[in-house]
């Protein structure tokens, strides 16, 4: 066979774009992948620029070339003279659009021109056309393909009619349902504990084995992992010190990872679908109105917008996510739907929206969840759910329980339990 369809210059040139603007790779990377490059060169570069991109690393020569030392790849690609040259092949970066459909067209243009030749080596050799079209009639739709699949009804999961993923607090989950794969708005004012309920869960689904990943541009990740002890370990905050070398093992064993970049939709995004591919299931956003998002919009804008991005990710990629919201005012009064700063736009995206609404005597008054939206199943714009911050487990409890847990607190102190 011949050499294959391929445009070089187009490879370099789409490198070079995304080195001269790393925020372009996130915009290319559902649509173009490694092996869309016909030389391995551009595939081992490309590839580098994904992983970087994935962990919220800015691309650049120095950062690609790095990574591909890192990976004893680096003498194959030209070292940073040719990362350079990729640099010098393009103006700006304006065009990567163009050249992404170039390289694509002549990766498809290549796996047709495969499949091609191996239906006509086997069409000569068979006496069954129906076999021959049957064994590669999946290898032509493939390049048609591109983008999207088809799934039969006897395939797709449906949710449990009932309950989603249990947040542990029993009169919530029977109101609710619990929490579902989607996008999950928690809000509420400044310390009346939406962090710590979020905390709660995501300890809760990691408890159970699955892979959790935490975005907070809001705390700094070492008090988030001590909520995350002190509810393994059950116990009050300032008891920290005093939770047992056991407990302290298995809460770091626990599979939560904290994401270390920059805090922009672009790399939040990239980063929950690349964690996804890798088996994360539950996702904690701390929180949504602190997302940079570049543009002229204004900032309530720019929340409609992230908050879209934000659900159809969670679909596409079949997660738990919750995001943490901010209220738009203070007010003593129960908490609605204008409550969420964003405008309209953030509200209509979320498949649930929980607010959190704390009493001032919060020791001696239950704090309200209510539900002021729930696509899922189960209720919603009725009355709050009744909970109690446990300081004891750093946990909200049913509120119901507080009388059973006062006593049995009260029983240790004296020695009798």
């Amino acid at each position: 066979m011949s050499t294959l369809p391929n445009d070089a210059l187009a490879e370099r040139s789409l490198l070079g774009c995304l080195l001269l603007d790393g925020s372009c790779v996130p915009l290319i990377a559902g649509s173009v992948s490694p092996k869309d490059f016909y030389q391995n060169t551009h595939q081992l570069i490309y590839e580098a620029m994904l992983d970087l991109s994935n962990g919220g690393l800015p691309v650049e020569p120095l950062s690609v070339l790095n990574c591909l030392k890192s990976r004893k790849e680096d003498s194959h690609c030209g070292g940073i003279s040719y990362l350079n040259r990729l640099i010098g092949a393009v103006a700006s970066s304006t065009s990567v659009g163009y050249y992404a459909q170039a390289v694509k067209t002549k990766a498809d243009l290549r796996l047709l021109a495969i499949a091609g030749s191996d239906l006509y080596r086997d069409a000569t050799c068979s006496t069954d056309p129906l076999d021959v079209r049957a064994r590669h009639e999946k290898a032509l739709l493939g390049v048609e393909r591109s983008g999207w699949s088809s799934v039969h009804i006897s395939e797709v999961e449906e949710p449990n009619a009932t309950t989603g993923y249990p947040t542990g607090i029993v009169p919530l989950d029977e109101y609710t349902g619990g929490i579902y794969k989607g996008l999950h708005l928690l809000g509420g004012r400044a310390g009346h504990g939406k962090t710590t309920l979020a905390m709660q869960i995501i300890h809760r689904a990691a408890t159970d084995g699955h892979k959790s990943c935490i975005i907070s541009a809001d705390q700094q990740r070492f008090k988030l992992k001590q909520i995350i002890r002190a509810q393994h370990a059950g116990v009050h905050m300032k008891h920290l010190s005093e939770i047992s070398a056991v407990d302290n093992q298995t809460a770091n064993e626990l599979p939560v990872y904290f994401f270390d970049g920059v805090f922009s939709a672009a790399a939040v995004c990239s980063y929950i679908r690349f964690q996804a591919r890798q088996g994360s299931e539950f996702f904690l956003i701390d929180y949504l109105n602190l997302l940079r998002l570049p543009g002229p919009e204004r900032q309530f804008e720019k929340a409609e917008i992230i908050a879209e991005m934000l659900k159809l990710l969670a679909h596409e990629a079949n997660v738990y996510l919750i995001a943490i919201v901010r209220n738009r005012k203070v007010e003593d009064r129960e908490p609605d739907m204008d409550d969420i700063s964003g405008g309209a736009g953030i509200q209509n995206a979320p498949d649930q929206i929980w607010w959190m609404d704390k009493p001032k005597d919060s020791d001696n008054k239950p704090s309200g969840v209510f539900v002021l939206k729930n696509r899922m199943g189960g209720e919603s714009n009725g009355p709050p759910v009744r909970v109690w911050f446990d300081k004891q487990t750093t946990r909200f409890v049913d509120w119901e329980a507080k009388p059973a847990l006062e006593m049995h607190y009260a029983q240790v102190i004296r020695g009798d339990a």
